[in-house]
């Protein structure tokens, strides 16, 4: 009979949950949903299994269950954990309230929360299964409420989470002091206050959700090894831009938001500031295309809709080619790194070594993403060693600066837009950038003659217009660049050398107006490559229908030929020119 009445009088919230669900005339699942907590959390407060329940929990309870004052209070009351006689051989903790203690609560979150649905499941699946989890992923991508999200969902295998702050904490001897904080729990004079918290932590089914720990993974990593080793009931949860590298972690990059995920949310946060904005069929597109300008990275979405009441989304588009000026302005009282997409970045950059930086700098000369090789060839130098390219490019993968893609045969790395953007304009202040876009031109030049020569004998070479399609982004920088910078006879041949890719990509009026921009820049003297741009240029006319012209460009064609004394190229110019002259004698 004591054991019996004992378990009812520590089951008194359950029982009154429970009442009060009922008398709301609510099942567990309609409350579950209305709360926003887990159906099996509902159940076992209301069992008695879980009988100290978090206080945000409580509090989203009382709110679904609409309580009033007096009801609200009674139901606080009953939720208040009762405070435990130590047991015989316990360590001596002392535990608020002191200053700080109020930190235990986890932040609310003011806005909706937009998709995720996925991720949510399979961090809720690695947290059920491991005690260390991480999730990392590019400054704003949604890391911090991703994570108290999925936290949320876990009301059936903790006790207690507490959200610990780390961004403010620019010492890594400070980390246990924080830790500690929004534990409650004060040092004991003359004990290491991890000691302490090991202690305390020892007493409870704990989640820790340990955010923003990329400039203190090191001490996070020592003390989180610590906590696990010794209170075998806690779950850690770290938000990091690169893992922890501590034992038993497993790691979970938070990937961009979908399309459509973007698209709901630019539409939700542009409604907070133009309560008119409504997402048609008409603008629903252009929205999208601003999503994927912005790769999809929620932080720089939310900071384009803050413009919705300045601009319309098809001029949003427009002004993104200067997106440092249009991402900024967010909420006031979010960390400073927050408000802008400018400052999002500049605290990751901050945290690189110099050749860390150095090579992220130069990885902004490539538009589409580049190979290890590609990456050497381009970006080392004296201070960055070719045998260190593919450690660096490693570390910048690990810290969410680039992304790291495998495709069928290789791995391609690829800056985010607007990382790209950021790392280009420290590229311009170094003065190297037309350099380094030499380098750049350069190396697609010989790549695309060394797959040309490979498959020259070959009347369609499949290779060398997979490696045009897929390179295409970087061709056409160079090319443009090439122009731009009158380094005319190498973007000549890089042009010459993808000759036969243009038009069964698709891309026969492109290449068109690219081979008359290049002839009409080439000095006269350069014979041989006007004779082969000519050539192309007149298959390409053809091509398009305009048989005068691709006749007229054909005698040009072999003209220059004979003038190069190249006989192949003769031979070629002059076959070109037969079919041209027989195809204007049928017209």
């Amino acid at each position: 009979m004591e054991d019996e009445g004992r378990e009812r009088g520590s089951s008194d919230f359950g029982t009154l949950l429970r009442r009060y669900r009922l008398a709301a005339g609510l099942s567990q699942e309609t409350l579950a949903e209305r709360a926003r907590v887990s159906l099996n959390g509902i159940s076992a407060l209301e069992r008695g299994y879980r009988r100290t329940p978090q206080r945000e929990t409580v509090a989203l309870l009382a709110g679904a269950l609409a309580l009033n004052d007096e009801q609200r209070q009674a139901f606080e009351g009953a939720a208040a954990r009762p405070r435990l006689p130590r047991r015989r051989g316990e360590t001596s903790v002392t535990v608020g309230p002191w200053p700080g203690a109020e930190s235990a609560t986890l932040p609310f979150s003011l806005t909706r929360f937009i998709g995720r649905d996925v991720d949510l499941d399979e961090i809720g699946a690695l947290l059920r299964t491991h005690r260390l989890v991480t999730i990392t992923g590019a400054g704003g991508v949604g890391k911090t409420q991703t994570a108290l999200r999925a936290a949320n969902g876990l009301d059936d295998v903790v006790e207690s989470i507490r959200f610990v702050a780390l961004a403010s904490v620019s010492d890594s001897s400070l980390v246990a002091s924080a830790i500690a904080t929004a534990l409650g729990v004060q040092e004991v004079p003359n004990r290491p206050l991890l000691e302490t918290l090991t202690a305390y932590l020892k007493m409870n089914a704990s989640l820790l959700i340990l955010d923003n720990c990329e400039h203190l993974v090191g001490a996070v990593a020592v003390i989180a090894a610590a906590v696990l080793g010794n209170c075998p009931r806690v779950r850690i949860l770290a938000t990091s831009r690169e893992p922890l590298a501590a034992a038993g972690e497993r790691v979970y990059r938070l990937p961009s938001l979908s399309e459509n995920d973007g698209v709901a949310l630019f539409a939700d946060r542009a409604q907070a500031v133009d309560a008119h904005f409504t997402l048609t069929d008409e603008n629903a597109p252009t929205v999208g295309e601003i999503c994927r300008h912005l790769d999809g990275i929620p932080l720089a979405i939310e900071l384009a809709a803050a413009r919705a009441n300045m601009w319309s989304v098809q001029e949003l588009v427009g002004k993104l080619g200067d997106r440092f000026k249009i991402l900024k302005g967010g909420e006031r009282t979010a960390l400073p790194r927050q408000q802008t997409m400018r400052a999002a970045i500049d605290w990751s950059y901050n945290l690189l070594s110099r050749s860390e930086q150095r090579l992220l700098e130069r990885l902004s000369v490539f538009a589409g993403g580049c190979t290890t090789e590609a990456a050497i060839a381009v970006c080392a130098s004296d201070e960055l060693a070719e045998d260190d390219i593919f450690d660096l490019l490693s570390v910048l993968v690990a810290k969410s600066l680039v992304l790291a893609e495998p495709c069928a045969d290789v791995t391609r790395y690829r800056l985010l837009e607007s990382t790209r953007a950021y790392a280009g304009e420290k590229l311009a202040d170094t003065g190297e950038r037309d350099v380094l876009a030499g380098r750049h031109l350069r190396y697609f030049r010989d790549l695309f003659g060394e797959l040309q020569d490979q498959f020259k004998e070959k009347p369609r070479p499949a290779d060398l217009i997979a490696a045009l399609r897929t390179e295409l982004p970087d061709v056409r920088l160079a090319l443009d660049g090439a122009l731009a910078r009158s380094d005319v006879i190498d973007g000549a041949k890089l042009l010459a050398n993808t000759s036969v890719s243009w038009r069964p990509i698709g891309l026969e009026s492109e290449g068109t107006a690219r081979y008359e921009a290049f002839l009409a820049a080439l000095p006269v003297k350069e014979s041989h490559l006007r004779g082969r741009l000519s050539t192309e240029l007149s298959y390409l006319l053809g091509v398009c229908g305009e048989r005068q012209r691709a006749f007229e460009m054909a005698e040009q064609a072999v003209e220059q030929a004979r003038a190069s004394g190249d006989d192949s190229l003769v031979a070629k110019a002059l076959r070109q020119y037969a079919q041209r002259a027989t195809v204007l004698c049928r017209f």
